[in-house]
C-alpha cells in the first residue's frame, strides 16, 4: 500500500513539473535567452529576451511594455540589493553612453526602465559585443557586470514578431 501511495504521489509530482516546464516556452539565441509564457492575468503569451553576466549574479531582460507599444522594459537584476536608482551603462570600450534612471522592484534586487523601441540604445546594442554596465549595491559595492550581446539581434527580432 505504501509503495502503490509513493508511485502515484511520484507521478503526480512527475505530471506537475513536467506541466510547469511546458507552459514556457525558451529558445536560446547564442547568449541571449527568449521566453515565452502564459499572462495569467490577460491570457496573452507574454514574451521577453534576456542573458546573464559573466559572472551569474547580474541579467539584464528585455519585455514589450504594457503601457506603450513604441516602448520596451529594460530591466536589470541582481543578487544583491540594488541602492542605487540608477545605473550608467557602456557598450565595447565607448565611453558611458546614458545614465539611466531606474524603478526598484524585485524586493530591491532590479531596476526597470523604458526605453524606444529603436533608440540609441538598442541601435548600438544590435552592433555591440558587450554591455557593461555599473550600479550600486548593498553593502557599499560598484558592480560592473559586463553581458554579452551576442546573439542580440535575432532574440530582439523574435522578440518583436507576432
Amino acid at each position: 500500500m505504501k509503495t502503490s501511495l509513493h508511485m502515484c504521489l511520484l507521478v503526480i509530482l512527475s505530471l506537475l513539473a513536467l506541466a510547469a516546464t511546458c507552459l514556457a516556452e525558451q529558445i536560446k539565441f547564442a547568449d541571449w535567452v527568449g521566453i515565452e509564457e502564459p499572462d495569467p492575468e490577460t491570457k496573452k503569451n507574454h514574451k521577453r529576451i534576456g542573458t546573464y553576466a559573466g559572472d551569474g549574479n547580474s541579467s539584464v531582460w528585455l519585455a514589450v511594455s504594457a503601457s506603450a507599444k513604441d516602448r520596451l522594459e529594460l530591466t536589470l537584476m541582481s543578487d544583491r540589493t540594488i541602492v542605487s536608482d540608477y545605473f550608467s551603462y557602456r557598450i565595447d570600450r565607448v565611453d558611458t553612453l546614458a545614465l539611466r534612471s531606474g524603478i526598484k522592484g524585485c524586493n530591491g534586487n532590479c531596476l526597470t526602465d523604458e526605453v524606444e523601441k529603436n533608440g540609441e540604445l538598442i541601435r548600438i546594442m544590435r552592433r555591440g559585443l558587450r554591455i557593461k554596465v555599473e550600479f550600486d549595491a548593498a553593502p557599499d559595492l560598484t558592480r560592473q557586470p559586463s553581458f554579452s550581446l551576442q546573439g542580440f539581434s535575432r532574440a530582439y527580432q523574435w522578440l518583436l514578431a507576432d
